[in-house]
């Protein structure tokens, strides 16, 4: 450990020295680049943190943050940059040369440019295309490396679901809307306190005979004076507080303990409960599918018929799923054989699910165009399924994965930043 601190500080006084031989010799010549700082024995330069700086400024009024404080921002930017892509590289993650070009291509054509327009348009902005290019390059290769350790890093268990879920701030928060059944039973007026212990004793049997499915015959609703009202979905606040906990905590069809209020005991039995973007559930598919995407050097026609051909040989006997391996273009599918899974028809794209809505089981469809390209489809299976209670514990799940997420990979930054050798050698220019 000696030696390399030794050896650290020899490296240091080097760079100083050199940045201090070729700042003397830029009085009399033109500037030249600086090393402003030490990332684990690498050099910053003036020019990487003039670049962040830009970018930062350009985004970022004056009147919101001075011009010295931005700088230390960009400064603090850069170098987690650089802590970043130096981990990355110990555990060899990186990116070639043909799936960045690839990328970048995909970038232009969501701008409707070709790659020529695409730098002839960022030359225009002052930013030369290999600094653009690096600068997609560093941006995927530090979000593979933050996804990889959140992979490795964030669990979130049922227990965690279940307990968020119990919370009626969170119920809210996540969008959670409740349809209910009232019951209400009625205390005579000056009721005494047999009469009450009556009511209430009828009121346990009603929320028994809900929870047990069983039918509740007409005499004893009648017998006391029972009365019942169906809501609309609603949120949870919109119900009294005290019916939170048991509410939350509801299977479909079950009911809450009775509550009393004035002169009433009321009974809430669960209707339905969904997330108020859900809308109402139909039909669900099991679709795989083929896509061929037109592009540059593929017209429409093209693709069609590449598609026909592929069709050929389904229709030779070839397996779907091995077909789909071969030609699909769906990054999200091809590998499990054009499977997309279990999907309603409003998340597809609408020309693609009025196919697939007049597909017969089984059957592959013939060539259809999207917004996606060109398609062939084989719907698997279909059901009608109310998957809300699922759906509501996805959300959750995603919503506690994200949360954590984010603790996790921050208390992770700070760590490499705390474990890294930094030395910022002069910023009073920078």
């Amino acid at each position: 450990m000696r030696i390399m601190r030794i050896l650290t500080k020899l490296f240091i006084f080097s760079l100083l020295t050199l940045s201090l031989a070729t700042s003397a010799y830029a009085n009399k010549r033109e500037p030249l680049d600086r090393i402003i700082a030490i990332v684990a024995e690498k050099a910053v330069a003036q020019s990487e943190l003039d670049l962040i700086y830009n970018k930062f400024r350009a985004k970022i009024p004056v009147k919101q943050i001075s011009n010295e404080d931005l700088k230390q921002q960009a400064l603090e930017s850069l170098i987690m940059t650089k802590i970043q892509l130096q981990t990355a590289k110990k555990f060899g993650i990186d990116i070639d040369a043909s799936r960045l070009t690839e990328i970048i291509s995909n970038i232009a054509k969501s701008k409707n440019k070709t790659i020529s327009e695409l730098k002839k348009s960022l030359e225009e902005e002052g930013i030369s295309y290999d600094d653009f290019r690096a600068d997609i390059k560093n941006q995927i290769i530090i979000d593979a490396l933050q996804k990889n350790y959140i992979q490795q890093s964030v669990t979130v268990s049922k227990n965690e679901v279940y307990n968020y879920l119990q919370s009626a701030d969170n119920a809210k928060s996540l969008g959670i809307i409740f349809k209910v059944r009232q019951y209400s039973l009625p205390l005579p007026n000056y009721a005494n306190e047999e009469e009450s212990e009556d009511i209430l004793k009828a009121a346990n049997d009603l929320v028994k005979k809900l929870n047990s499915e069983k039918l509740i015959a007409d005499n004893f609703m009648s017998k006391y004076k029972i009365t019942t009202k169906e809501t609309d979905y609603q949120p949870i606040n919109k119900f009294p507080s005290h019916f939170h906990p048991e509410l939350l905590d509801l299977q479909i069809g079950e009911a809450t303990s009775p509550v009393k209020a004035s002169d009433t005991y009321r009974v809430l039995q669960l209707i339905s409960k969904k997330l108020a973007e859900e809308g109402e559930v139909t039909k669900k598919y099991k679709i795989q599918h083929i896509l061929i995407k037109p592009n540059d050097n593929m017209s429409n026609e093209q693709a069609k018929e590449r598609l026909n051909t592929v069709l050929k040989e389904l229709k030779a006997g070839k397996s779907f799923a091995e077909l789909a391996k071969i030609y699909s273009e769906d990054p999200g599918s091809s590998t499990r054989g054009g499977n997309i899974g279990w999907i309603t028809a409003d998340l597809l794209d609408p020309k693609f699910a009025k196919k697939i809505e007049g597909l017969e089981i089984n059957k592959v469809s013939d060539a259809f165009q999207s917004s996606f390209g060109w398609h062939i489809a084989i719907v698997n299976e279909v059901k009608v399924d109310d998957d809300s209670q699922k759906m509501i514990e996805e959300k959750a799940y995603s919503t506690i994965y994200e949360r954590k997420s984010k603790e996790k990979l921050n208390s992770w930054l700070n760590e490499l930043r705390e474990d890294t050798f930094v030395k910022i050698l002069d910023n009073k220019n920078a």
